[in-house]
């Protein structure tokens, strides 16, 4: 037995090859864990699952010697040899943390289990064809979380594509969220709701947004075709659509709250920083007449200058 759990623990039902014993470790489409119970010839024969847990809070495991394992650090399966090591390896697969420390001789050692495997596949909530019904205030997906950390970058969720083979052809979203509607919707509808809650006290020390889009570009060769924008937004008006006249806004500015005249006196359309003025630059600070700046646009292809005044009056 290489793994035996004394905890709570999730678990997914699998269907093995061949048979496994009790606790035996194994892994399914890139998911790491290991047998509850022992699964037959004849459990195979007849077409049966066996339970696969994947997650629990405490795990006896047969621990490689002469390590001495202190709790906290970071445990890893060795599948060659049939037990576990803190010794990170090409050959080794990251299971878990120590929660009970062990001497060099122990062959036991307790662990905290998590399918630490880097790629997690088949992750869904529901299908098209059998959709998950939501029900008021319970959401199908929650992710609740608290900080004390003062420094480096702290992230609820971080989600990266890496992509690594050149293309000309195809369509990349590293995220993409849709929200499909044919009927008549309530007060608001957003497809994503980014909001900054500084409650009663909060502050920044230096930039605070809801929303941030960031555009890097190489760090050597320019880019030689395409469009860049750092942040894209696109209305369709597919056959058949008719807006009655009513205005569409390409973005929306809606000032509300019991002090919203404080924005009124210190709110700005744009704070722009970072940038050298100068003719046929994205911005030129320049009198000419009534008219002290200009800023950049493109037309149709054709580059235009919104013409700015810093006279009040002008």
């Amino acid at each position: 037995m290489e793994a035996e759990v004394l905890s709570r623990y999730k678990s997914i039902k699998v269907v093995p090859g061949a048979s496994k014993l009790i606790g035996e470790m194994d892994e399914y489409s890139d998911t790491i864990g290991f047998h509850l119970t022992a699964f037959t010839a004849e459990m195979f024969a007849d077409g049966e699952s066996s339970t696969f847990i994947t997650d629990a809070e405490r795990v006896k495991v047969v621990k490689k010697a002469p390590e001495v394992w202190v709790a906290g650090e970071t445990v890893y399966w060795l599948e060659a040899t049939s037990n576990f090591t803190n010794v990170a390896g090409t050959v080794s697969k990251k299971v878990g943390k120590v929660v009970q420390g062990a001497l060099s001789a122990a062959v036991i050692g307790y662990i905290m289990f998590y399918d630490g495997s880097p790629i997690q596949r088949d992750l869904s909530l529901g299908t098209v064809a059998v959709p998950l019904n939501i029900i008021a205030d319970d959401p199908m997906l929650g992710v609740h979380v608290t900080s004390t950390l003062i420094t480096g970058m702290i992230n609820a969720a971080d989600i990266t594509l890496v992509m690594t083979a050149e293309a000309t052809v195809n369509t990349i979203e590293a995220f993409r969220v849709t929200l499909t509607s044919d009927v008549k919707l309530g007060n608001w509808a957003n497809v994503i709701f980014a909001k900054l809650d500084l409650q009663t006290s909060g502050e920044v020390a230096g930039l605070a947004s809801a929303f941030c889009a960031e555009l890097t570009f190489p760090s050597t060769d320019a880019p030689s075709g395409g469009s860049y924008q750092a942040l894209e937004t696109e209305i369709n008006c597919p056959s058949g659509c008719d807006m009655n006249g009513r205005p569409i806004a390409v973005v929306g500015i809606n000032s509300w709250g019991a002090n919203k005249t404080q924005f009124d006196d210190v709110g700005l359309m744009f704070d722009i920083t970072g940038v050298t003025s100068g003719d046929t630059k994205f911005v030129e600070i320049a009198t000419v007449g009534n008219i002290d700046a200009f800023i950049k646009c493109r037309i149709n292809g054709t580059f235009y200058y919104l013409r700015l005044s810093a006279d009040t009056a002008a």
